[in-house]
């Protein structure tokens, strides 16, 4: 964009200025997460995200956890992101502390025996969704969210750190 009028940007100008607006935008994150982890109900996933691994040449696989909400009608919808450097349970625990609501865990079923296999499997979850009429059958909710940041992690290689990766979760749409 800026290489057509014969302006050029050092990468790490650009990475200060993303970094930099990221930083202003950490009200608005913070509202958005406390927002969704205060519903009744959520959804949750988590997808890869490549960070570049400093030393080695190669990228990592760090994680980028997606919490969802969509009340709609009643009320509105909303996703926040939260980035972990790899996929162990310690990292989504503390930002599910706050969470009280209830997690819909049901999945979709293709034919009969998997879904008599899924209800036995799920039947703790089955009960939460026949009691809650709030409580979705499905987390189609957070499967859209997180569908931008796969196809941008398509787009875009891999985060440059950590740090980068984790301050990349704000400004996400």
């Amino acid at each position: 964009m800026l290489k057509r009028p014969g302006i050029t940007l050092d990468r790490s100008t650009l990475s200060d200025w993303v970094g930099r607006a990221c930083w202003w935008l950490t009200p608005l994150y913070d509202l958005v997460l406390s927002t969704v982890l205060s519903s009744g109900k959520m959804f949750a996933d988590e997808t890869r995200l490549p960070v570049l691994d400093p030393g080695r040449g190669k990228t990592k696989a760090g994680r980028l956890w997606c919490c969802a909400v969509d009340d709609r009608p009643w009320a509105g919808s909303a996703a926040a992101y939260v980035y972990s450097e790899d996929r162990k349970g310690t990292h989504p625990a503390p930002h599910l502390a706050a969470f009280k609501g209830r997690l819909p865990r049901l999945p979709g079923w293709t034919d009969l025996a998997k879904a008599m296999r899924d209800l036995l499997r799920h039947f703790e979850g089955l009960i939460v969704y026949l009691g809650d009429g709030r409580v979705e059958m499905d987390s189609n909710v957070v499967e859209r969210a997180i569908r931008l940041v796969t196809i941008t992690r398509k787009n875009s290689l891999f985060a440059g750190s950590d740090d980068g990766a984790a301050g990349g979760q704000s400004p996400i749409p």
